[in-house]
């Protein structure tokens, strides 16, 4: 079995890698989605490896469902689209 993620979480960002060969690089959002996890990648925005980068630069490039149903909208930046699954959790 494949596991998007190894710890609870409240939601979850990647980079995207440039999508890449088979779309491996949007290939945890579907699984975080059965997880009910809101999940986002980054693309071109921040360094693969780097979370603080992500966040302080990132733009949201792919969303699933459980992220836009907490308002996470692609061309968010990744502090908008934190602070959209805070508020969603009510947390925010």
């Amino acid at each position: 079995m494949t596991v998007a993620v190894k710890s609870p979480v409240a939601a979850a960002a990647f980079n995207d890698a440039g999508v890449g060969k088979d779309e491996a690089g949007l290939s945890r959002l579907p699984l975080l989605d059965e997880m009910g996890i809101p999940g986002t990648v980054s693309n071109d925005s921040a360094r693969i490896g780097f979370g603080d980068e992500t966040y302080r630069h990132g733009v949201v490039s792919s969303v699933n469902e459980a992220a836009a149903a907490a308002g996470v909208r692609v061309g968010m930046t990744a502090r908008e689209a934190t602070a959209a699954v805070l508020a969603a959790i009510g947390k925010g």
